[in-house]
């Protein structure tokens, strides 16, 4: 049995094996190529790897078809969102979304460090239902930051809350006047809801395809009954394939303790 302490060793061993002390070149899949800062390769080896997310990677990939403009909502440290940009026609583009300071830093080296900053930007807010002044808390790890009016009552953490700008997409799109998204991956940490809540334009006149990990039944529940209220097709994605979601509570049933999220592919009908 690996104990902690060893299994802390082998992986500091193997930081030092195959990440470079600049940038780090990713070893397979559609990335393979590209580049990541040591800032986030030390601390993802599966991105360098190329096998974070793989399942995603592959949907999002089969979904950009045809695509001209991606959006990332809540872009971690922004390997999806290099992906996105990947995947865009030489003339398209991607946009990454991110509240938190820290992790907005880390895409910002990711673009420089690939020189695609006219293929992708970086934009330092939140996405969800109303424009101005919200609430952050950054969490104990980089993905696990939330935005206070996404939860019902604040988490029993030391995680510092900090004030970041949000935007809802209807007003980034038609208020600022960014081209509309063909394809928009979202992660939101149970605030997607509120993401859907402010593209009710975006969904209705431009009918962009969501990928969507959604977290927890209630955040699941919302965001489906939005979804088919807007005339979309929601599958759920598991090992075995696609399950159709017609029904806004259909989901509860799959949430556990060790299963608090899951993905959705949402299409226009």
């Amino acid at each position: 049995m690996i104990t902690k302490r060893l299994r802390k060793a082998l992986k500091s061993l193997l930081v030092r094996c195959v990440v470079s002390p600049d940038k780090t070149a990713i070893w397979s899949g559609i990335l393979r190529g590209r580049f990541l800062p040591r800032s986030i390769a030390a601390n993802n080896l599966s991105m360098v790897f190329g096998t974070y997310e793989r399942q995603i990677q592959n949907l999002l990939n089969e979904q950009s078809r045809g695509c001209t403009v991606a959006y990332d909502v809540n872009a971690h440290v922004g390997f999806l969102s290099l992906l996105l940009a990947e995947l865009m026609p030489p003339h398209g583009r991607a946009y990454a979304f991110e509240p938190s300071p820290r992790e907005a830093e880390m895409v910002e080296e990711l673009i420089q460090c690939n020189r695609l900053q006219d293929r992708l930007s970086m934009h330092r807010c939140a996405v969800c239902d109303e424009v101005g002044s919200v609430q952050f808390q950054s969490g104990d790890a980089s993905f696990t930051g939330i935005l206070d009016k996404a939860v019902e009552s604040k988490p029993d953490t030391a995680a510092a809350t900090v004030t970041v700008h949000a935007v809802t997409l209807d007003s980034f799109v038609y208020g600022q006047g960014h081209p509309a998204p063909d394809l928009i991956k979202l992660d939101v940490e149970s605030a997607e809801p509120l993401v859907i809540a402010g593209a009710r334009r975006l969904l209705e006149e431009k009918r962009p395809r969501l990928v969507i990990e959604v977290h927890g039944p209630d955040a699941s529940r919302d965001t489906v009954a939005q979804l088919l209220g807007h005339s979309y097709r929601v599958d759920l994605l598991t090992e075995q394939g696609r399950i159709p979601v017609t029904a806004a509570d259909q989901l509860r049933p799959r949430f556990r303790k060790n299963q608090w999220t899951h993905h959705l592919l949402a299409v226009p009908k």
